[in-house]
């Protein structure tokens, strides 16, 4: 008993001197203005690993604020810290009591203004909260051969904020249902394949808990993450996928940087009648970053059997490089990221991912089986937020598979690049930011051979676009369209040719966050 109270008291006196923070989701507007200026050296912050956290990113546009920038970055940089401050007035503040309140707030959110608002906010000290409720409609239509639509409807709610020095959280859900085409509704990454057709639901959540001090950061979260540079997605952990439970430890040691996690994966078995098979994934990075150069090593683990195994943020992960030879049923794979600024406006990044390496086969015609390589320039102009990149992906055959047939798959959906392996895939992208606008023009065109293109089951080892080839190009427009901080717009189309087959998209969507 003695013993037990003492742990309980050394755990209250640790956490006594923990700092909080929380999360800024992933596909928030900063990030592309962030990386713009990272670009033209106004800022060392080098983003390769999505989500990041909220003082990090305030602390960036503080700095950006007080810089000489071109006009239309300083009016950037100051929209953002508005929008993401979290200065609140002391005490609780809600916009829907007293009741007479609700009216005068509800026509607030139609002035100008550049200050977020919150449903609910409260500020006692160092602690700020806040609460905001999600109301949101999507109308989609897809034509190939014929005409099909689908229609969301989804509400939800983000809250989030420090609790004095030791807690720090955000939390972001949505829930909604689909009316239209089976089909296209199918499309949708965020279903599950177990779907009540009358009534489809969809949830998506994005969610952290940080405990962080100067020796420890750690975080329990649901959610997903990119990792390397991409204008498509990264080859090393694909963000576009259903969300998972995460358990996250992340160390700064200067220049160098640690990062792990392990998370619970949903198994592909779920989707059929076979047995159910618990999946697990693990990944951790060591990196190194300063103003113009950064270099990132990392491993990752698909298990097997067994739940979330914390041994796997550990260097012993490594002796599974050797085990998997042995037939073990844990896929480890390394991989390799970094960046670099040759001047005032260029970055060049590359991303290179090994799936089972083997000496003897490098060698051979089939050297490229079990390999993965993204490399890309982006260039920001120095007098108007508008950027272009240029990106090159090549994914070798059977690339993300498993011997033992556990796919390198999560609920279905390819854990690294999601067009699957045995391609090459060339992308290029326009982007223009304002304030209120995020514009956005894209092409790519993918071909990919017929032989072991296919993640899901083991395919054998063969040349770098064997098989017959396919050809898929893919041109989109995009417009976000932010009238005020708390409503936002989407417009997007995309035309796709596949071989003889055209087939247009038209997603459209409003969002409002009070």
């Amino acid at each position: 008993m003695k013993k037990s109270y003492l742990i309980i008291i050394l755990f209250l006196f640790f956490i006594s001197f923990l700092h909080s923070d929380f999360i800024i989701p992933q596909d928030d507007p900063v990030y592309s203005f962030l990386e713009s200026m990272n670009n033209l050296g106004y800022t060392e912050k080098t983003f390769f690993i999505y989500p990041q956290y909220y003082n990090e990113i305030i602390e960036i546009l503080e700095n950006l604020r007080v810089q000489n920038l071109p006009k239309q970055y300083q009016k950037l940089a100051e929209y953002h810290y508005e929008r993401l401050s979290i200065n609140f007035p002391e005490g609780v503040n809600a916009d829907v009591y007293p009741l007479r309140k609700i009216p005068r707030s509800a026509i607030n959110v139609f002035k100008s203004h550049s200050v977020k608002k919150r449903l609910v906010t409260y500020k006692n000290g160092e602690c700020e909260l806040f609460f905001s409720g999600l109301l949101g409609l999507n109308y989609d239509t897809k034509r190939d051969s014929i005409s099909k639509w689908r229609s969301l409807k989804y509400y939800g709610m983000e809250f989030g904020g420090n609790i004095k020095e030791n807690f720090g959280f955000y939390s972001r859900f949505r829930k909604g249902h689909y009316k239209g085409n089976k089909e296209f509704i199918r499309e949708d990454y965020r279903k599950s394949e177990f779907l009540n057709w009358e009534n489809v639901e969809v949830v998506s959540m994005c969610s952290e808990t940080d405990y962080k001090n100067r020796y420890l950061n750690l975080s329990l979260g649901f959610g997903t993450f990119q990792i390397g540079k991409s204008i498509t997605t990264s080859i090393i952990l694909n963000p576009i996928i259903t969300s998972y439970p995460y358990f996250k430890y992340y160390k700064r040691f200067g220049n160098f940087h640690y990062l792990a996690f392990n998370a619970q994966l949903l198994p592909d078995s779920l989707n059929n009648e076979a047995d159910y098979e618990t999946k697990s994934y693990a990944l951790q990075i060591v990196y190194y970053s300063v103003n113009n150069f950064s270099l990132g090593v990392g491993e990752c683990a698909l298990y097997g059997d067994k739940n979330i195994d914390l041994s796997y943020i550990t260097p012993l992960v490594m002796y599974k490089l050797v085990d998997f030879v042995n037939h073990s049923r844990d896929n480890v794979n390394g991989f390799l990221f970094g960046t670099y600024n040759p001047f005032k406006g260029m970055m060049i990044y590359c991303n290179f991912f090994i799936d089972d390496f083997k000496i003897g086969r490098m060698s051979t015609n089939k050297v490229f089986s079990g390999f993965a390589y993204q490399n890309g320039i982006t260039y920001a102009f120095s007098k108007i937020p508008l950027q272009i990149a240029f990106e090159m992906t090549a994914v070798g055959p059977r690339t993300y598979c498993h011997r033992r047939y556990l796919p390198y798959t999560h609920d279905s959906q390819l854990l690294g690049y999601p067009n699957g392996s045995n391609q090459l895939n060339i992308a290029t992208q326009i982007q223009y930011l304002h304030s209120q606008i995020v514009a956005t023009l894209y092409y790519d065109n993918m071909q990919q051979g017929s032989i072991s293109n296919n993640p899901f089951v083991p395919q054998p080892n063969t040349e770098f676009l064997a098989g017959k080839i396919s050809r898929t190009e893919r041109i989109t427009t995009e417009i976000k369209y932010y009238p005020y901080p708390e409503i936002s717009i989407h417009l997007k189309y995309e035309f796709q040719k596949k071989e003889e087959n055209n087939t247009s998209y038209l997603y459209s969507g409003l969002e409002v966050r009070y």
